[in-house]
């Protein structure tokens, strides 16, 4: 029947119904996306992260052609929306904004089913770095008169945080460096950047090590003491930290205060390359436009285009850095 002209227009019809049919999913992606995306913001609504995934949504929508919303999932300190991420579709249609800080931690700490393999970085946008500040009403002058009220007062002087976070973190740390036990501070323990930052600001309590861009807006009512990066960068005017820790013979390592990223499931850029390409390319072209670098910054968030691979590169670089401080910490509770 092959031999036929109508055997071999059958063959033919049937060779290209094939290639249609291997050539759909193809197609199906590059439609992609044909339908809203939604971004998860794993706390409350006014945090760093919230406030950065809206700042975005508006212009990734207007690249992608398709809106952009934001559903704020909070719930175990950031874990149940890296949770609910993970358990959405592998589609591309569910992003996540995570603070990688605390998916370090608690991977670090064996909290999670997850780890940090499980999740692909499309871009660490807000790298920031910590501050020690105080609120203006309080004497401090530089951070040796705060080391010296602590010593003076141990147990008595106030530091805001959230629990397992870089402030945490990076409070432990000195303290540890400085030859305190943890206990020598009073430790209150917020949910959410936003909370925490109007405590500082409102004069809760007496310091905090929080990040330089997120806390911009709370600039006019704290005094900053030490950065905790070589050289200031115009924002904050304090000296570094290691500088002022030359009088007691102690170093600090600069552990990032948050980085903060936009991420999907692994599998989702293993089973959709071309979405997955397709979405970068929207990130990188929002932040390559200077309007919305400039509209950004602006409103005190970060703005960088590091990209997938510098930015899980960093996470790497952080992890090996915050994990062992992380797990000494949980040790010494």
């Amino acid at each position: 029947m092959t031999n036929t002209p109508i055997g071999r227009r059958t063959v033919g019809a049937l060779l290209t119904a094939a290639l249609v049919a291997v050539a759909l999913p193809a197609k199906a992606d590059d439609a992609y996306p044909s339908k809203p995306i939604q971004i998860i913001v794993p706390s409350g609504t006014g945090g760093s992260l919230d406030r950065m995934a809206r700042a975005m949504a508006p212009h990734l929508g207007k690249e992608l052609g398709q809106p952009v919303t934001i559903v704020n999932r909070k719930g175990g300190g950031t874990i149940l929306g890296h949770q609910i991420t993970l358990q959405s579709p592998d589609d591309g249609y569910t992003l996540l904004a995570s603070a990688v800080s605390f998916m370090i931690n608690f991977v670090a700490l064996g909290r999670v089913d997850f780890d940090l393999k499980d999740f692909a970085y499309i871009n660490t946008q807000w790298v920031d770095y910590g501050v020690v500040m105080t609120p203006k009403d309080r004497p401090y002058k530089t951070l040796g008169e705060l080391v010296a009220a602590i010593k003076s007062n141990p147990g008595k002087i106030s530091t805001a945080g959230i629990t397992l976070s870089d402030s945490q973190v990076n409070l432990a740390v000195l303290l540890d460096k400085l030859g305190l036990p943890y206990d020598a501070v009073r430790f209150v323990a917020y949910q959410g950047g936003g909370k925490m930052r109007s405590a500082i600001a409102g004069g809760q309590v007496d310091f905090a090590i929080s990040g330089a861009q997120g806390s911009r807006s709370i600039q006019e009512f704290v005094r900053p003491l030490a950065i905790y990066r070589d050289t200031p960068d115009g924002i904050w005017d304090a000296p570094s930290i290691n500088a002022e820790l030359n009088a007691f013979d102690a170093k600090v390592p600069y552990i990032p205060a948050q980085l903060r990223t936009f991420v999907t499931r692994a599998s989702f850029k293993e089973k959709h390359p071309d979405r997955w390409t397709k979405l970068t390319a929207a990130f990188q072209k929002v932040l390559g436009n200077k309007e919305v670098v400039a509209e950004l910054t602006k409103q005190g968030i970060g703005a960088d285009w590091l990209g997938p691979d510098k930015s899980e590169q960093a996470i790497k670089e952080a992890a090996e850095v915050m994990i062992p401080h992380v797990k000494k910490l949980a040790d010494n509770k």
